[in-house]
């Protein structure tokens, strides 16, 4: 899988998580909808605050064939998204598709979509670098809790 960093190359996508979030979507489309496995292609997912890399929807297409609607706010993480998708040849089956703020899905989906198997959302979403930096000095600075 090709993916462009956005942020710096020192920082790398922890892709087991990301991966495990994917394998979670399988387990609960399994429980709710067993028929799906047999016609994997035909699961359709929108994917709520995509980010730059768009991992989530790149995963979930590349490894089961699903089709996604991957939002984003951000310009910037609207066009490395789009170029993450084209890079892995999965424009057919990933949508990038740019929102603004005030109007969640109401603008990004249409009745043409038709019916969608799941929804994700993956947060913190970040407005600037300065915000990233902040979020990353907390959570370096909490120590480990053992319960």
């Amino acid at each position: 899988m090709h993916v462009a960093p956005l942020l710096s190359p020192q920082r790398t996508v922890q892709l087991t998580v990301r991966l495990n979030y994917i394998h979670w979507l399988e387990d609960l489309l399994d429980l709710v909808a067993p028929q799906v496995k047999d016609n994997a292609a035909t699961v359709k997912g929108i994917d709520i605050g995509t980010g730059a890399s768009c991992i989530y929807a790149l995963l979930g297409a590349k490894m089961n064939k699903w089709q996604f609607v991957a939002t984003e706010v951000a310009d910037e993480s609207v066009k490395s998204a789009k170029a993450n998708v084209e890079r892995n040849g999965l424009s057919a089956s990933i949508d990038v598709r740019q929102v603004k703020p005030t109007t969640f899905l109401q603008a990004a989906l249409t009745p043409s979509d038709g019916k969608f198997d799941f929804c994700m959302c993956n947060p913190p979403f970040f407005e600037t670098i300065a915000d990233v930096r902040c979020c990353l000095r907390r959570c370096v600075a909490l120590p480990p809790r053992a319960r």
